[in-house]
């Protein structure tokens, strides 16, 4: 099987997620409420209306009951956000929620502004990534990104929650696992600008170890510019999880201490791991003429 990279998409924060974790609520003990309320049976002589007013009702008192307590109290640290709610509600609603807290302790004077967020799994089920990602702008923009890390402890058993802002400072695609309960190949996009007149994208490979604490024992990036002189040059990395290739391409330039490009080049290859780390098995690169 093979694991292709894609681009991010914005994940859109809404509330009335918080509907699904209520459906116990409403249908149990809704109707009494209903009935003191109004003084009116949902299954009276108004018959469908008064069902679908019983519905409305209910849901937004159980809507406002479950979420009311998280939204009320903002918190600039979506660690300790996330370790106080995390076993109440589900991770989507967790990190929109966490999000919407963050939105609030930055404005656009400060120059940067959050944009979306998400988690991801491990295929395990040992760890999880909850990541944050936003914009920062002087001269020209940026993206910047603050994960927390979900985690269990060996020792006591317990979950920690370790906040990160260097491992994973690019967006998540994919957790792979290499060694079962220990080594992780980590997927992902960047992009950035660099300077003013040049942007960069490309795909990152990250292993991870959690034999101790979360160590980057291995990463490549694959990466272009925007300085290449064609209309769509290459980037790609490709993992296939049954040979345990990670195989990459892209367009890039080499240029002198002033910063003026000296030539342009095609690099293809192939990285092999070896049951602790990947081994580089082909490299080759082609000089390029647009």
């Amino acid at each position: 099987m093979e694991e292709t990279l894609s681009r991010p998409s914005p994940f859109k924060c809404n509330v009335a997620h918080c509907s699904s974790n209520v459906g116990v609520y409403y249908m149990g003990s809704g109707g009494a409420f209903y009935n003191q309320y109004y003084g009116i049976k949902p299954n009276g002589n108004r018959g469908y209306v008064n069902r679908i007013l019983f519905l409305l009702h209910a849901t937004f008192i159980g809507v406002f009951t479950m979420c009311a307590p998280l939204l009320s109290a903002q918190q600039c640290e979506p660690s300790e956000f996330i370790e106080q709610h995390y076993t109440r509600i589900s991770d989507s609603v967790l990190v929109s929620m966490a999000l919407d807290s963050l939105r609030g302790c930055v404005t656009e004077e400060e120059g940067m502004h959050w944009d979306h967020a998400h988690h991801l799994y491990s295929p395990d089920s040992l760890w999880t990534v909850y990541q944050f990602a936003g914009e920062s702008c002087g001269a020209y923009c940026n993206p910047f990104y603050e994960n927390v890390i979900r985690l269990p402890n060996t020792v006591s058993g317990k979950n920690e929650f370790i906040e990160d802002w260097a491992v994973f400072d690019f967006h998540l695609d994919s957790i792979i696992v290499l060694v079962p309960f220990q080594t992780y190949l980590v997927l992902g996009t960047s992009g950035g600008r660099p300077r003013s007149f040049e942007a960069v994208w490309g795909s990152e490979a990250r292993v991870i170890d959690l034999a101790g604490d979360i160590d980057i024992s291995w990463s490549f990036s694959s990466t272009t510019s925007s300085l290449i002189p064609t209309d769509h040059p290459l980037c790609d990395l490709h993992y296939n999880r049954d040979t345990r290739l990670l195989t990459y391409r892209y367009d890039g330039y080499d240029w002198d201490e002033e910063g003026e490009v000296l030539h342009f080049f095609r690099a293809e290859g192939t990285w092999c791991f070896d049951g602790s780390t990947f081994q580089l098995v082909e490299d080759r690169v082609q000089d390029m003429e647009w």
